[in-house]
């Protein structure tokens, strides 16, 4: 109830669910007036919680830096000779 509805929900079994939320951590340019809305974020939080029927079994905490999946951009990795 404190943190509203989920951004994402999931379904993991028939009686297992997963309920997902997430917020952007802005950078300090993100923060200027007029102008912030063009540069991106320095990362996100995420908090998943887990929920048999009505009773929460378990709750993650996770926080991201925007460079964390950097790698994922870079494909020479996948190349093959």
């Amino acid at each position: 109830m404190l943190l509203g509805e989920p951004d994402a929900q999931q379904m993991v079994s028939a009686d297992t669910e997963e309920w997902i939320y997430y917020e952007e951590d802005p950078s300090m340019l993100q923060k200027t007036p007029l102008v912030g809305d063009i540069f991106d974020s320095k990362g996100y939080g995420m908090i998943v919680l887990t929920l048999q029927g009505d009773i929460v079994t378990s709750c993650t905490y996770n926080s991201y830096d925007s460079g964390d999946f950097s790698w994922a951009d870079d494909y020479s990795w996948q190349e093959k000779e």
